[in-house]
C-alpha cells in the first residue's frame, strides 16, 4: 500500500475474484496491505475492516463471509509454518512475511483463528527492521504468539 492509495482502493483489488481460490485471495490480500497498517476482524456475520486515518480509526465492512475468512486465516498459517515448522499454530500466531506484488515488502502478520474469534492485523515493517538477513522470497522471521 503507497501513500497514494486509499485503503478503498487496497480493498477493491484485496477482495477481486482471485483466479486461484483462496490461495489467490490471500496473496491479494497481503500484496494489497504491504506497506499499510489494517485490521480485518470477524464481528457476528460481518468482516470489519479497521485502520487509522485522519486522527481516527476508520472501519468499513469487507465482502467476505465467515467461512471464507477463516480460511484465508488459516493459509496464513500455512505460509508461516511452510518457511518454519511450529512456529504459529493454525489457531494463532505472529510472524513477518515478504509480499512481492512489483516491490518486495515486509509484512508483519498477526493472526487469531479460533471459533470464538478470526482476526488478522497486517502491520508495515520498516525495511532497516527488515534487513537482519532472512530469506526475501518467503517467510523471514518468525515467532510464537500467546497460545
Amino acid at each position: 500500500m503507497t501513500r497514494s492509495q486509499t485503503v478503498e482502493d487496497c480493498l477493491r483489488r484485496a477482495f477481486e475474484p482471485a483466479r486461484r481460490g483462496v490461495v489467490g485471495l490471500t496473496e491479494q490480500l497481503l500484496e494489497a496491505f504491504a506497506g499499510g497498517d489494517v485490521e480485518f476482524e470477524r464481528v457476528g456475520d460481518r468482516c470489519v475492516c479497521r485502520w487509522d486515518a485522519d486522527g481516527g480509526t476508520q472501519e468499513t465492512t469487507v465482502p467476505l463471509p465467515p467461512a471464507a475468512f477463516r480460511t484465508i486465516l488459516a493459509r496464513i498459517a500455512m505460509l508461516c509454518i511452510e518457511r518454519s515448522p511450529n512456529s504459529v499454530t493454525p489457531y494463532r500466531g505472529e510472524s513477518l512475511l515478504t509480499v512481492d506484488g512489483g516491490t518486495t515488502k515486509v509484512v508483519r502478520v498477526a493472526f487469531v483463528n479460533t471459533p470464538e474469534k478470526q482476526q488478522l492485523n497486517l502491520k508495515s515493517v520498516s525495511e532497516k527492521a527488515s534487513a537482519g538477513g532472512g530469506d526475501q522470497q518467503s517467510l523471514v522471521e518468525s515467532s510464537r504468539m500467546g497460545v
